[in-house]
């Protein structure tokens, strides 16, 4: 069944698990973790034997949604985990629970060598959990700069100290870190092996949240006066906010000057548009809500929510992913249901690819 998780994982999962392993395999490197949700299994058991080791330290989110309630009869995940790491860990290993306002929202490995400066991170959109990695449709950035990493270390110092210090979530953790110079001030890279980049780190305070948003409401807009404009995004949502970045890309739409892509968790659904045009595409990253466009290779629009658009093939894993109910692994029974609630057009050329996509986890899955 690994070779499912292979498949839905794809990169991501590819690029967490070689950083692990390289972790796990050489005695001279340690790791420090930034986790939201984490219940992927064969993570957590590269987890427990490295605090077995006395070899990772890590920030795990205290959020109500990864604490158990009093009413619950099981325990979160989260809090599992904790239980197992306190009981196995042995030193310096250690985790600490916390978050600053609201969330620690992060998901992000440091990887350091004989305890010292960090050499490489990990970090991006991908929860370490069965969802984050295997749903929905997230992105995951490995940077191999001694400069980057020992950025986001320092990050990971100041927090682990603030939420040492501060009850959590709090608005006196969060005021606590937005304060200091590596929330007020951008990480702005340095000439050589990375692109042109900067970082800022959350929690901020209100001044520069709008700052910050400000000044990348005003890039993409310079894009829409260039003669060659094209803006690529990834953003959680596009509505319920008044955010000046939302109201941005949402005016894209209008605009035939600039060549947009992009995927965010949007409950409305897909956009999807010509690739003759200039408009924006938009695909959702959560297949939970998707909508299906009016033509497409499943024939029937009226069938369960998924993505195969003429020529998009690629983008299938979207209905197999909807059609397993956030599960992780594909079972016989989820198969059956996307055949039974997606019909291919065989005729159509431009479907082939995605039929026979369909085609073969059907086999693997009836094994």
């Amino acid at each position: 069944m690994r070779k499912f998780y292979n498949w839905m994982g794809e990169t991501a999962r590819e690029q967490v698990f070689d950083l692990l392993n390289r972790v796990l395999n050489d005695p001279s490197l340690t790791l420090k973790v930034f986790a939201y949700d984490l219940n992927e299994p064969d993570i957590v058991k590269i987890l427990l034997t490295l605090s077995e080791q006395g070899r990772v330290r890590i920030i795990l989110d205290d959020a109500s949604l990864h604490v158990t309630q009093k009413a619950s009869k099981v325990k979160t995940p989260e809090d599992q985990f904790t239980d197992l790491f306190q009981q196995r860990k042995k030193g310096p290993s250690d985790i600490l629970r916390g978050s600053f306002a609201r969330y620690s929202h992060d998901k992000i490995f440091i990887v350091s060598r004989d305890r010292g400066s960090a050499i490489q991170v990990l970090t991006g959109s991908t929860n370490f959990s069965l969802k984050g990695l295997y749903v929905n449709a997230n992105h995951v950035l490995v940077f191999q700069d001694a400069n980057v990493a020992g950025q986001y270390d320092e990050v990971f110092e100041k927090s682990w100290q603030v939420l040492n210090n501060n009850k959590s979530p709090s608005k006196a953790a969060a005021a606590a870190f937005s304060n200091t110079n590596l929330a007020t001030q951008p990480y702005n890279s340095q000439a050589g092996f990375v692109p042109k980049m900067n970082i800022t780190f959350s929690p901020h305070t209100p001044a520069d949240v709008n700052k910050i948003l400000d000044g990348i409401s005003n890039r993409i807009m310079q894009e829409t006066h260039s003669a060659k404009g094209n803006v690529l995004f990834a953003v959680m949502q596009l509505t319920g906010s008044q955010s000046p970045v939302y109201k941005t890309l949402g005016a894209l739409h209008a605009t035939q000057s600039v060549y947009s892509y992009g995927i965010s968790d949007a409950p409305a659904g897909i956009f999807l548009y010509s690739p003759a045009q200039a408009s924006v595409v938009q695909v959702t990253g959560r297949p939970g809500q998707v909508t299906l466009p009016e033509k497409s290779c499943l024939g029937d629009t009226s069938a369960r929510p998924g993505i195969i658009v003429d020529g998009w093939g690629g983008v299938w894993v979207q209905v197999f992913a909807m059609a397993t109910a956030m599960s992780a692994l594909p079972r016989k029974a989820d198969v059956t249901e996307i055949r039974r609630h997606v019909r291919l057009v065989p005729k159509a050329d431009s479907c082939t690819a995605a039929n026979s996509l369909i085609r073969s986890p059907r086999r693997s899955a009836s094994r």
